[in-house]
């Protein structure tokens, strides 16, 4: 409690990080996940640099979802990120694991579009096969919940994109 109040008090001092170093260890040791959450947040908040600010906030989001169910702080925490660093996969990859589990289809197939999009690591002039990924799960993904109509669309720019992989044959 002592720690937080210090940090709370001035975040900019030299005792900080030890502080927050301390404070961080025994609000995970004693399970007090909101608290953790609010002192992450506060951190990212103060971060100088993106990746310090990209590091609390993965581990804001992991806290949000896993201890906290919080699915919309997670969602935010990661998508934070996204909207700083578009190419960061660890925000990308943990937004889809906590939409698949907590089965949001529209959520996920808002998150395939936007990589689709925007990450640069699923551009064509830097991963064909990433992109084609993308757009498989994009395409069953629509099917599943009924939306022939835009599923016929994912699949017909993979067929644009690669005529020849396997699943753009199969369909």
């Amino acid at each position: 409690d002592c720690d937080l109040r210090a940090y709370q008090i001035d975040p900019t001092s030299n005792a900080r990080v030890r502080a927050t170093e301390r404070l961080d260890a025994g609000l995970v040791e004693a399970g007090r996940w909101a608290e953790l959450a609010e002192l992450l947040e506060q951190r990212a908040a103060d971060a100088a640099d993106p990746e310090s600010r990209a590091e609390l906030l993965l581990r804001l989001g992991a806290v949000a979802w896993r201890e906290l169910d919080a699915l919309d702080v997670a969602s935010a925490a990661w998508q934070a990120i996204l909207d700083l660093t578009p190419g960061q996969l660890r925000a990308y990859a943990s937004l889809e694991a906590m939409f698949q589990a907590a089965g949001d289809q529209d959520a996920h197939d808002a998150l395939l579009c936007w990589a689709l999009d925007r990450a640069p690591w699923a551009q064509l002039d830097v991963s064909s096969e990433r992109r084609a990924s993308l757009l498989v799960r994009l395409a069953r993904q629509r099917e599943a919940r009924g939306a022939h109509a835009e599923g016929y669309q994912a699949w017909l720019l993979l067929g644009e994109l690669n005529p020849n992989h396997p699943d753009a044959r199969d369909w």
